[in-house]
């Protein structure tokens, strides 16, 4: 029968504990990642005005 039949029960709801633990994981990588890309760019402009220095 498709439609409305009864309410849900808990029991009947699967637990969402994996993909709350899923989502948690993406965050820090995605937080990590953009981190380290901040990082880079920081270094690569250091590194391009060491570079424009003259040392002599």
């Amino acid at each position: 029968m498709l439609g409305y039949s009864k309410p849900l029960v808990l029991e009947e709801v699967d637990s969402l504990v994996f993909e709350d633990e899923a989502n948690r994981a993406y965050q820090k990588f995605v937080l990590a990642w953009e981190s380290l890309s901040l990082l880079e760019r920081g270094l690569r402009i250091i590194y391009k005005e060491f570079g424009s220095l003259d040392c002599s």
